[in-house]
């Protein structure tokens, strides 16, 4: 599923709007995905959004249809440098 991005400002509480020309133009002319598709949207504190093409046009539309929140976890990966002696 194609992932965007868009600021938390233009996230309401049932619909987003992609306004950034460069991801619209990605949306509609590279990816060619048409109203009724799903695509995922992220913000910038890591939420992300499950949405349903509404309106295509400068800007897109999208309804939310699910919101799967961020939960920050602790890495389990630890790395450890060395120095080889030549």
């Amino acid at each position: 599923m194609h992932r965007f991005y868009s600021p938390s400002k233009n996230i309401s509480n049932n619909k987003i709007i992609i306004s950034d020309m460069h991801e619209a133009h990605h949306l509609k002319g590279a990816l060619r995905i048409k109203p009724n598709e799903e695509v995922i949207v992220f913000d910038e504190h890591g939420n992300e959004y499950r949405c349903l093409v509404q309106e295509i046009s400068k800007a897109v539309a999208l309804a939310i249809k699910e919101i799967i929140l961020n939960q920050k976890k602790e890495e389990a990966v630890k790395i450890s440098i060395a120095c080889a002696i030549p």
